[in-house]
């Protein structure tokens, strides 16, 4: 039976933690670290209310070997970074897997929330552990620690509603999904542990097992709310199936989800393998993630009806040649009810990546101040692509409605993160490219800075203007938008008609970026 104690280990891990020398490098893309050309590194990132920007770096090296946890900070908009703290194990001790989150808007109250996972060959125990940290990355406490003997962890997620908290969570939630495996039942497990008092006590429930090793792979979480669903909700995807290739193995993805706290009046007979849903999708995907709509104020609609939002998106091998992303979301149908397990016909798909381009290592994050998703992607065409696109919670049954920022080139990119600084409207995101780890901050969610604007322009008149500008969209009741070239939102209005008037003449002299859905056009203010 699965017993909940505190490890020893714990205390080593922290206790032996690495006190690292400022390192603060400047440029628009940022070397946050070097690591081994033997290593892999896998970056989270994630950002505090006041906009200093969070980087953990889940490292692992083959031929020392040893495993690590690194941990950065920006405070000042992803200019310079330094590192804050390290946590290396090495021999027979291993981290398996990371991820992060991070609550708090003064350097009084941030705590930075890890959760990882570590295996232990001298005893064949695993620890699942959420530790809590200063802004500093000073090592608080560990408020939720989950070691058995016998078990051996696989992949781990975190996620909080901390920006929009449910009505069933104070101060805010905190939510951990992972998956593990049990040497005496022979069976593999996705567990679900949450706290509802802002990360002060924890609660475990075991979802989900399987026959034999490995049946459980890549897992994600998401914690979101809305007007339509006030208490939150969970949302958990994950690789389930067998693995002939390891945890790179094309399989199947199953979702589950529930309130946050998990009744089990409405927990699900089984979860559903969202690959069904998609085309040639059963036992050809990977790497999910899942982001639910996040924002309390507001009742979501999907293409203009009420609905549960969220997304589902994944890699999908067509052949060996052909990697897409795609992507579910909740039909008109979906609901959570006592007693009710959907049914493949509960969701809807569609593609996020383009057709003739092979794309894989998707990440998420929400933008509840425009209420968009956004998602940074691997391109691979005649170069590897890092992809930025956003699109508005409403719009996501069509692929067009996403909206494409831009992309940055380089040589071998594999794995990335993104989230958004609520105080600058930014997205700040990380990515591994060979043996170095990257940051930047320079594009906004509503589509900023010099980068080349789409040639599906809107119609915007006089350009240049000075007092009065002129709009006009081919539909009505849409987004304005006016952002400076900093990525700061001037102007924004909810258009009634499609032909607007917008009184411009308190703006500064310069260059703006108008926007409405996926058309833009620079606009020179005299």
């Amino acid at each position: 039976m699965k017993t909940k104690i505190f490890s020893l280990l714990l205390i080593a891990i922290f206790a032996l933690s690495i006190s690292a020398q400022a390192q603060d490098i400047g440029g628009d893309d940022i070397l946050i670290s070097e690591i081994s050309s033997e290593d892999a590194g896998f970056p989270k990132i994630s950002v505090a209310d006041n906009g200093w920007i969070y980087i953990l770096t889940y490292t692992y090296c083959s031929a020392a070997p040893y495993t690590s946890l690194m941990l950065h900070c920006s405070k000042d908009d992803g200019v310079t970074y330094q590192k804050l703290k390290e946590w290396k194990l090495s021999v027979n001790i291993t981290y398996s897997d990371a991820d992060m989150v991070v609550t708090g808007n003064s350097e009084a109250n941030i705590n930075v929330w890890i959760a990882f996972a570590v295996n232990n060959s001298d005893d064949n125990s695993s620890t699942i552990c959420v530790s809590k940290h200063a802004a500093d990355g000073t090592f608080i406490e560990a408020p939720y620690t989950y070691k058995n003997i016998g078990f051996k962890a696989y992949r781990i997620a975190i996620a909080t509603d901390y920006r929009s908290p449910g009505d069933g969570a104070s101060p805010f939630a905190i939510g951990i999904a992972f998956t593990d495996y049990v040497n005496s039942s022979n069976k593999s497990w996705v567990n679900y542990a949450y706290s509802l008092d802002g990360g002060n006590t924890f609660n475990l429930k075991s979802l989900q097992s399987a026959i034999g090793e490995r049946q459980f792979g890549r897992i994600d979480i998401s914690l979101g709310r809305s007007r339509y669903d006030k208490f939150g909700m969970v949302g958990i995807a994950f690789e389930m199936g067998d693995a002939p290739q390891g945890f790179n193995s094309w399989r199947n993805i199953g979702f589950l989800a529930n309130y946050m706290d998990y009744r089990n009046t409405h927990a699900w007979s089984a979860p559903v393998n969202i690959s069904k849903v998609i085309t040639s999708g059963e036992n050809n995907t990977r790497n999910p993630k899942v982001q639910w709509f996040g924002n309390k104020d507001v009742n979501p609609t999907i293409h203009g009806t009420n609905s549960f939002n969220f997304i589902v998106a994944f890699d999908q091998k067509f052949n060996d040649h052909d990697f897409d992303i795609n992507y579910i979301y909740p039909a008109t149908s979906f609901k959570i009810d006592a007693g009710y397990t959907p049914a493949l016909s509960d969701f809807e798909y569609t593609a996020l990546g383009e057709e003739e381009s092979i794309e894989h290592n998707v990440a998420l994050s929400f933008d509840k101040q425009y209420n968009h998703y956004l998602a940074t992607y691997i391109e691979y065409g005649s170069s590897f692509k890092i992809k930025y696109k956003y699109i508005n919670a409403d719009k996501i049954h069509d692929k067009a409605n996403w909206v494409d920022l831009g992309s940055y080139s380089n040589d071998d990119a594999y794995s990335t993160s993104i989230d958004i600084s609520p105080t600058k409207n930014m997205v700040c995101w990380a990515w591994s490219e060979g043996s170095s780890i990257w940051a930047d901050t320079e594009w906004s969610t509503v589509g900023i800075e010099n980068h080349e604007i789409s040639t599906n322009a809107l119609n915007a008149y006089p350009n240049p203007a000075s007092n009065v500008l002129n709009i006009v969209s081919e539909n009505a009741n849409e987004l304005i938008t006016i952002c400076d070239l900093s990525g700061k939102v001037v102007y924004s209005e909810q258009a009634s008609e499609k032909q607007s008037s917008i009184d411009i003449s308190q703006l500064s002299a310069g260059m703006y970026i108008v926007r409405i859905g996926d058309k833009a056009v620079k606009l020179v203010k005299e």
